[in-house]
C-alpha cells in the first residue's frame, strides 16, 4: 500500500488515546504524518509515525471500520484475533490499542497495529506476477512460506479460539453469503442462483473445525526479501472447514485473472499439486480435487457477494469511493468461472 494523501492531525488525538490506554505509547509521544493509504475496500487504512520525547520514531498502521464498510464483520473480533494469533506464532503484526467509539475524527471504530516490513504483491500487475514466477522457478521460498503459513493457521488451537470466533457449518457459510448477495443485488442472476443450489447438492463430508482465514491469498500477505513477513486482512476469518482457503486459492481470480488469464501458478506463486502435497504433509488434512472445486465455487460466490455489496455501497449508501464501481468488472469474470467450474455446457 502506498500513501495517497495527508490527513488533518486532529485525527491523531484519538489514535494517541487508544495506544496510551493500551500502554504502547511512551510519555510525551506524539502521532504525526498521518496519511490515507491506497487499497483496502472493507476497511479504511492509514499510516502514521509515532515519535517519543527523544525524537525516535516508528511507523504504525490504523485500521478503521467506517459507516459505509461493505462488511458487517466485527472489528472487535478482528482485533482480538490479531492478539491471539500473535501469541500462537503466526506471522502477524502486533496490535497497539483500539477505539470502539465510532464518533471520532477517523469516522469509525479502529485499532492500531505495527507496520511490518514488506509489500503485498498485486497479481493483476504483470511485473509482480513475473517476480513471483521467478521466485517459483528459483528458490520457491515464497511458495514454501505460504504453504507452511496456511498449515500453521489451520493447525491453530481452536479450543481457545472458540472464545473469539463462532463456528460456521458449510450450510451456514453458504447461507451467509447468499443472504449477503440477496440483500445487495435487486435482480436475480440465474447463474449465481443456480450456483448456490449446486453447492447445496455437493455438501462435503464434514471435517473437524479449523481456523479459516477466509481471504488467504498473496495480495493479503507482506513479502520481504523473498519471504513472507505477515499475513493480513483477517476480517473474514471464522471456524469451519479449512478447505475453503484451499478452494479460494485455487480460483483463477487469486492468480490475477480478470478479462485475461493471470499467472499459470496457483494464487500466482506455486504449482497447485506441489502446494497441496506440502500442505497435506504439514497438516494431515486430505486434499480432494472435487471437494476443492466445491469450495472454489463457494469462494467465487463469496467474492461476487462482496463485490455486489461494493456496488450497492456506492449506488445506495452514499459511498464516494469510485473503486466500488470497479467491482462490476471482476463479477463478469467470476460468472464465467462459475459456469466452467460447474461443468455447464
Amino acid at each position: 500500500m502506498a500513501r495517497s494523501q495527508a490527513i488533518d492531525l486532529p485525527c491523531s488525538e484519538a489514535i494517541e488515546l487508544a495506544i496510551t490506554e493500551y500502554g504502547a505509547l511512551e510519555p510525551e509521544s506524539k502521532v504525526h504524518d498521518l496519511a490515507l493509504l491506497s487499497g483496502g475496500f472493507s476497511r479504511q487504512m492509514y499510516e502514521a509515525q509515532v515519535s517519543n520525547a527523544l525524537g525516535e520514531s516508528q511507523p504504525i498502521v490504523i485500521c478503521v471500520r467506517t459507516a459505509d464498510s461493505i462488511l458487517a464483520s466485527s472489528l472487535e473480533l478482528e482485533y482480538a484475533l490479531y492478539g491471539y494469533l500473535r501469541s500462537e506464532g503466526i506471522a502477524i503484526p502486533r496490535v497497539f490499542g483500539k477505539n470502539a467509539d465510532r464518533d471520532n475524527a477517523l469516522g469509525g471504530e479502529f485499532y492500531v497495529m505495527e507496520k511490518l516490513a514488506g509489500a503485498a504483491p498485486n497479481v493483476w500487475r504483470f511485473s509482480d506476477r513475473r517476480q513471483l514466477e521467478e521466485n517459483w522457478n528459483e528458490s520457491r521460498s515464497i511458495a514454501i512460506d505460504m504453504a507452511d503459513s496456511l498449515a500453521k493457521i489451520h493447525l491453530t488451537d481452536v479450543g481457545s479460539l472458540a472464545r473469539v470466533i463462532t463456528p460456521r457449518s458449510f450450510k451456514e457459510v453458504v447461507a451467509f453469503w447468499r443472504n449477503s448477495y440477496d440483500s445487495s443485488q435487486p435482480n436475480i442472476d440465474p447463474i449465481v442462483d443456480e450456483a448456490y443450489e449446486w453447492l447445496l447438492q455437493r455438501e462435503p463430508e464434514p471435517v473437524p473445525d479449523r481456523l479459516v482465514h477466509g481471504d488467504f491469498r498473496i495480495g493479503n500477505c507482506l513479502i520481504e526479501d523473498g519471504h513472507l513477513s505477515a499475513v493480513l486482512d483477517w476480517e473474514l476469518a471464522y471456524l469451519g472447514d479449512p478447505r475453503f482457503d484451499l478452494g479460494y486459492l485455487a480460483l483463477s481470480y487469486s492468480a490475477g485473472k480478470l478479462f485475461r488469464s493471470g499467472s499459470w501458478l496457483m494464487g500466482g506463486f506455486a504449482e497447485q499439486q506441489w502446494f497441496w502435497d506440502r500442505y497435506m504433509v504439514a497438516t494431515g488434512i486430505e486434499v480432494n480435487a472435487e471437494v476443492i472445486r466445491t469450495f472454489s465455487v463457494l469462494s467465487a460466490l463469496m467474492l461476487i457477494a462482496n463485490l455486489s455489496s461494493s456496488i450497492n455501497s456506492f449506488v445506495n449508501r452514499g459511498s464516494r469511493d469510485l473503486r466500488m464501481l470497479w467491482s462490476r468488472l471482476p463479477i463478469i469474470s467470476l460468472r464465467q468461472d462459475l459456469i466452467h467450474m460447474m461443468d455447464w455446457p
